[in-house]
């Protein structure tokens, strides 16, 4: 009687791909997310910051952002009643 499932060379080299395909994958995400990290976390001095950003746009973000919030809660406030 044959065995309905035989492992096979093949079965096995396909298994140990994906495998190694796996640990390569974490690997490099687990390297991402290190970059990341350290990129999130950087400091900046006064001056940096002050070269990378617009206060007049800043300003206008945060303006823009207020009026947004502001729409959304009260479109929450008429939908809880």
């Amino acid at each position: 009687m044959k065995d309905k499932n035989p492992k096979t060379s093949n079965d096995a080299s396909s298994a140990d791909n994906v495998e190694q395909h796996l640990k390569r994958f974490e690997e490099k995400t687990l390297a991402e997310s290190t970059q990341r990290a350290a990129i999130e976390n950087q400091l900046f001095t006064k001056e940096e910051l002050a070269q990378l950003i617009n206060p007049d746009k800043l300003d206008s973000l945060l303006e823009d952002s207020d009026e947004l919030v502001g729409y959304l809660t009260s479109e929450i406030n008429k939908f809880d009643q």
